[in-house]
């Protein structure tokens, strides 16, 4: 999804997983979004896919869904933390 103030806005006092690419363009891109859903969202975690994956296509490739499930559950555990 791409991101704007208006879906911002809809996302306001949620806790949010934000899933970048790793690469230069996804961390460029981090920050900016990272700091328009603060604006809204109650909590925003960051999770980049590991290396050597540039994003998620890559790693569903590389490991199938088990990785990707693997990985996503390490990300919605970093979210669970920061609410308690």
């Amino acid at each position: 999804m791409s991101v704007n103030e208006h879906n911002a806005e809809q996302l306001a006092g949620r806790d949010i997983l934000l899933i970048t690419d790793n690469d230069a363009a996804g961390r460029r891109a981090q920050g900016p979004i990272r700091a328009m859903l603060e604006a809204f969202a109650r909590t925003v975690t960051v999770l980049a896919t590991p290396d050597p994956t540039k994003d998620v296509n890559d790693l569903l490739l590389e490991g199938g869904r088990d990785l990707v499930r693997a990985w996503l559950e390490v990300g919605l555990h970093r979210v669970s933390r920061r609410l308690l």
